[in-house]
């Protein structure tokens, strides 16, 4: 099993919003990466899929305690969009803060003073991703949080292999010990892609 697409995904969101400062999708258009299935730095895998599945903690991950609450808080359904939910975007212009509003209830905002990508479904936090560091385009930390805040893992890759450290356990390498990537984890959205979504009002 290979790990988080999301990793690179996310930086190019936060980067691409720091140097645009504005709306417009310059940091939406790096959404897609976020998608499951998707290949980012050293090839990796994101992992996502289908909601109540679990995925076979083997090999190097056989104690990665915080793989399952991590795939099921990423796969969760109530926080994805459809191609067919259209998107308002709304930056403030003095934070520059990027929010996103999809026509089913889901809203994303980019924010480039914290570096964080919060996702909401309604007025209920689905999760979080901070980017801790950042020291190339392919080296880099994310840390996931779930919708009250609490840390799920932590992912670092440097653009060939990818380590998950779950709260208060050691660093794991993900490794081809993991096992293959299966629907389990290969498929449905992990990170809503704002990269069609036009400007307008977007209350966050």
């Amino acid at each position: 099993m290979r790990v988080l697409t999301l990793c690179l995904g996310i930086a190019m969101i936060l980067t691409a919003a720091c140097s645009s400062g504005s709306n417009g999708g310059a940091g939406g258009a790096a959404g897609g990466a976020l998608q499951a299935g998707g290949q980012g730095a050293g090839g990796v895998t994101a992992l996502g899929g289908n909601t109540g599945t679990t995925v076979p903690l083997t090999g190097a991950c056989a104690n990665l305690t915080c793989l399952n609450p991590l795939v099921a808080l990423l796969s969760n359904s109530a926080c994805e969009v459809s191609a067919t939910d259209t998107c308002t975007e709304q930056t403030n212009l003095s934070t520059y803060a990027q929010s996103a509003c999809f026509s089913n209830g889901v809203k994303m905002q980019t924010d480039i003073t914290t570096m964080t990508v919060t996702v909401k479904s309604g007025s209920s936090v689905c999760y979080s991703m901070v980017l801790g560091s950042l020291a190339t385009s392919s080296s880099m930390t994310i840390v996931v949080k779930n919708g009250s805040g609490a840390t799920v893992a932590t992912i670092a890759t440097d653009g060939t292999s990818d380590t998950i450290t779950c709260p208060g356990g050691t660093p794991t390498v993900v490794d081809a010990t993991c096992g293959s990537d299966s629907s389990a984890v290969s498929s449905g959205a992990t990170m809503p892609d704002n990269s069609s979504c036009t400007p307008g009002v977007c209350t966050f």
